[in-house]
């Protein structure tokens, strides 16, 4: 069974049609495009959530995204660094610099010294981040969850590989627009 979703209008004028979009074309072209205006107000969606997360929880959205940051580099096995964290969210490091003091001053994360390379200080989160990340993502997960349990397992296996090769498309872009901002300067 394919869920339906209620909230998009199939209708191109209703959707706020770019001009000259291949919206109302059943082809594929048509398709990739109604998958990118999906993928557009998931972001939208995503972004809202996480500003009512972080007011909800008195922490700042910066601070939310430097967190995943760090916990996203656990979780492959990496620890983050400062310097690490400047990059992905596109921070000077004095920015850096006062984010981090402000994340370890709230208990989130801790600044440890590298084993095998002394000079080199690692970011890891804290029991209190991963506590208090769950309780902000918890119920969005639960939700999205439920929602994902009416695809078929194959189903899921083929939107994951979508979304995977979507964010990995969007990481390049913006770091392509990244650079095209700092040749500018």
């Amino acid at each position: 069974m394919r869920p339906s979703n209620p909230h998009v209008n199939p209708e191109p004028e209703a959707r706020g049609a770019v001009s000259g979009a291949p919206l109302d074309r059943p082809d594929s072209a048509g398709l990739r495009w109604r998958l990118i205006e999906s993928l557009q107000r998931v972001t939208v969606a995503s972004e809202r959530y996480v500003d009512s997360a972080a007011r909800s929880a008195r922490v700042h959205k910066t601070d939310l995204h430097a967190l995943n940051a760090v916990l996203e580099s656990e979780r492959s096995g990496e620890a983050a660094t400062a310097s690490d964290l400047a990059r992905h969210l596109g921070l000077s490091a004095p920015a850096t610099t006062a984010l981090v003091d402000r994340l370890q001053k709230q208990g989130h994360v801790e600044r440890r010294r590298d084993a095998a390379d002394r000079r080199r200080i690692e970011l890891h989160t804290t029991d209190l981040a991963r506590r208090t990340g769950s309780r902000i993502f918890r119920p969005l997960a639960l939700a999205l969850d439920s929602m994902a349990g009416a695809y078929t397992d194959d189903e899921l296996r083929l939107i994951e590989g979508f979304l995977h090769r979507a964010s990995t498309t969007i990481d390049e872009a913006a770091d392509g627009a990244a650079r095209r901002a700092a040749e500018e300067d």
